[in-house]
């Protein structure tokens, strides 16, 4: 194969075509820098992007943490009233419990004073003494007054 001999041009004509190469280049050095720079841009930019979406994250993550702690602490705060509610209520019942033994002792205490004075107020009738001591038997089952 013979090899391409290069065509002979005038030296006014290559210093010009010269030129537009050159700035050809130039041109396509300037195009491919502010491509560069573009696409830098954009990287920054979506740096940008990632950090405040790293940050909005973090953020989230901190106020759910926060929620949390807090559904925590009112799950406890309620565990604690209900415990209290409870034991409340139990105090209530015993103390109940005991007032209505405590009366109902009192009641059949009443109620046997009440057959004892029926039964020596009848004695008493069915053998009649003198008025003073029917009197001062009588004084006797009326029950003082605190």
């Amino acid at each position: 194969m013979k090899k391409a001999k290069p065509q002979k041009t005038n030296t006014a004509e290559k210093a010009g075509d010269s030129e537009k190469v050159t700035m050809k280049k130039l041109d396509q050095v300037a195009d491919i820098a502010k491509a560069a720079i573009s696409v830098t841009s954009k990287l920054a930019d979506w740096g940008k992007q990632t950090s405040v979406t790293k940050a909005s994250i973090e953020a989230s993550k901190a106020r759910v943490s926060a929620a949390e702690e807090k559904t925590k602490q009112v799950a406890w705060n309620t565990v604690q009233k209900m415990s209290e509610t409870d034991r409340l209520r139990q105090k209530d019942a015993n103390e109940h419990d005991q007032t209505m033994a405590r009366l109902q002792m009192e009641h059949e205490q009443m109620m046997t004073l009440d057959r004892e004075r029926e039964r020596v107020l009848d004695k008493i009738l069915e053998q009649p003494a003198s008025l003073d001591q029917l009197a001062h038997s009588y004084r006797a089952l009326i029950p003082l007054k605190p």
